[in-house]
């Protein structure tokens, strides 16, 4: 399967946020799958980007160049909620470009506004890593656009369900599916 990770921010900052999404891509490459990450282009990298890029060689690396300037270095920057905001609508249209020039089998987001620039032919999962701390069109929005919501906990699921009025379809733990056992546990 060709899969896209859709992480603007994995190049230029280290939190869960890069992460998460960085080691989904690695453990997609090693299950076999073709994985591109998609990064905003940047004059600064991360040395543990660097270092994921080295040990990963098997996933491409695609370097999203927004549509207006301001973008270029955001090393010394604070990135808050906002300038998270204003990132992704600087890469809604190279994004979109990309992805129907390329047109991966599914693209992977973790970010809610992501999903408005992905075009409706291309299937988008959007892993749900927290809840915003108040109810955004943009946020409600992105995750309505998104064909699955996968969510990390049931916590997340349900205050993404109180915002939107819709449950993620899947809820995961510990990045794992959660099942019930036909055995019962004494």
């Amino acid at each position: 399967m060709n899969i896209s990770v859709y992480i603007p921010t994995g190049n230029i900052l280290v939190g869960g946020g890069e992460v998460v999404p960085l080691m989904q891509a690695q453990f997609l490459s090693r299950m076999g799958h073709t994985v591109t990450v998609l990064c905003i282009s940047s004059k600064v990298t991360t040395d543990f980007f660097k270092n994921f890029q080295q040990n990963n060689p098997n996933i491409s690396y695609v370097f999203l160049k927004p549509a207006y300037d301001g973008f270029e270095d955001l090393s010394q920057t604070t990135i808050d909620h906002r300038m998270t905001h204003e990132l992704y609508f600087a890469l809604s249209r190279p994004l979109s470009s990309y992805l129907n020039i390329n047109a991966p089998d599914v693209i992977l987001t973790h970010y809610a506004p992501a999903g408005i620039s992905v075009p409706s032919t291309i299937k988008q999962a959007l892993f749900l890593h927290g809840v915003p701390s108040e109810i955004q069109t943009v946020n409600v929005s992105g995750f309505k656009s998104a064909d699955a919501r996968i969510a990390v906990s049931n916590s997340v699921a349900e205050g993404w369900t109180e915002q939107t009025g819709q449950k993620p379809e899947i809820v995961i733990h510990k990045g794992c599916l959660l099942y019930t056992s036909s055995r019962s546990r004494n």
